[in-house]
């Protein structure tokens, strides 16, 4: 946990950035607002919602097979905006049972499943929201294009979210959306918060009519619980990125997506021992209305021997396989070539991945891992998921065989 005084310091340098991105406003606030500090109250939006999961596991290695059946309820107040203004306030509990290692439970024989019981604030955030300008500060979500630098995490029961002073502006420039970020603490799927001075920068042009260009720097500094940068924490990315549709006849469409950013890593606090690596990910695809959509995807963290290319605030379950075998990019990088098909049936989403992975350096075969989901909405507020994990370890010795289950039931209200 952060040193008291840290999380004091990291709290008012959150207020202060909001309060100076606050005053950059010179517009008038929404129409759409409560007409007294009272009726913003009383007119705003309960919101109730509860995910019942069973996640089974089973590895190829002396740790017992898993499963876990966990539940998740989370309710909230959002307020109506009044001059502007708006409040949220959102707590979450996540309870369990069963025989799995949830990084907290201390049955550490068992496979792992990262979801704790833990309850606690999930998000508490004032907004203030004028035409295309918004600032928000407090505990909060933030998911910056894709989640691959920045997300949420919200695969797992107890989601990551972030103290922060968060700032969106899509007036300034004209086809110009502006993203800034100040997270001074990180409230991860563990249910531990972690003390951070991470500044996430993100620029975004839809002027060029094929696609949105995205440019972006995000640097990350991770704190030790006395307020010092993390000796292995700091990483600081600056990338760009393209992704576009294309129509094809007169409803279907071409899909494709261009990425690369190049990350430099501060080895230990002093800087003795900078180490970089790259990104890159290319993406086609072709969408069939109606039918089904089909991508061919090449993603690649750099990595040498001595550093791998990383994402410590990325929603990392996202990529690189369901089965979580790269939440920590290998030494010697990771490719990561894959397919994959998604269509609908009597109103059922399907969609099937199928990865090849091996490494940056040298080109070692790392396995493979198929992926399959299956997602029926019921109504507007239900939703029952059954999700699959195959992994099929390669020949380097590093990783093993592993079987993800999982079987959820939601309702949002």
């Amino acid at each position: 946990m952060l040193h008291k005084q840290t999380k004091n310091r990291a709290t008012r340098r959150c207020i202060l950035g909001a309060s100076i991105l606050m005053s950059s406003l010179f517009v008038s606030p929404s129409l759409w607002a409560a007409d007294s500090l009272g009726g913003a109250l009383t007119e705003g939006k309960p919101t109730v919602n509860a995910r019942v999961r069973l996640e089974t596991v089973a590895q190829d290695n002396a740790l017992k097979d898993a499963s876990a059946q966990t539940l998740r309820v989370r309710a909230g107040y959002q307020t109506a905006p009044y001059n502007g203004l708006s409040v949220l306030v959102e707590v979450e509990g996540t309870t369990g049972s069963g025989d799995f290692n949830s990084s907290a439970n201390k049955k550490t024989t068992f496979s792992k499943v990262i979801d704790p019981s833990v309850s606690d604030v999930n998000r508490a955030v004032v907004t203030y929201q004028a035409d295309k300008n918004k600032v928000k500060a407090g505990r909060q979500r933030i998911k910056i294009d894709n989640d691959r630098f920045v997300g949420n995490v919200g695969w797992r029961q107890n989601e990551q979210t972030f103290g922060a002073a968060y700032w969106e502006n899509g007036a300034m420039i004209q086809d110009t959306e502006i993203k800034y970020a100040y997270i001074s603490n990180i409230n991860n799927i563990k249910g531990k918060n972690v003390g951070s001075a991470s500044n996430i920068l993100n620029l975004g042009y839809t002027g060029l009519g094929a696609g949105k260009l995205t440019g972006y720097a995000y640097m990350i500094k991770l704190l030790e619980t006395n307020g010092t940068q993390a000796a292995d924490e700091s990483f600081n990315s600056v990338g760009v990125r393209f992704k576009g549709a294309a129509a094809s006849g007169e409803s279907n469409k071409l899909l494709y997506t261009l990425e690369y950013a190049s990350q430099s890593h501060m080895k230990d606090v002093a800087g003795a021992d900078t180490q970089s690596a790259s990104y890159t990910f290319a993406e086609g695809g072709y969408q069939i209305k109606g039918v089904a959509t089909l991508k061919g995807s090449y993603e690649v963290l750099g990595g040498d021997g001595t550093y791998g290319f990383q994402t410590p605030l990325a929603t990392k379950h996202a990529f690189n396989g369901w089965s979580d075998q790269f939440l920590s990019t290998p030494t010697a990088g990771l490719k990561d070539t894959f397919v994959t098909v998604a269509t609908k049936v009597a109103g059922v989403k399907l969609k099937v991945i199928q990865h090849n992975f091996a490494t940056d350096s040298g080109g070692d075969g790392l396995g493979s891992e198929l992926d399959f989901v299956a997602v029926k909405k019921i109504g507007k507020p239900y939703k029952v998921v059954l999700k699959y994990a195959s992994y099929t370890a390669g020949d380097t010795g590093s990783y093993v065989d592993t079987n993800k289950l999982w079987l959820q039931g939601e309702a949002k209200f």
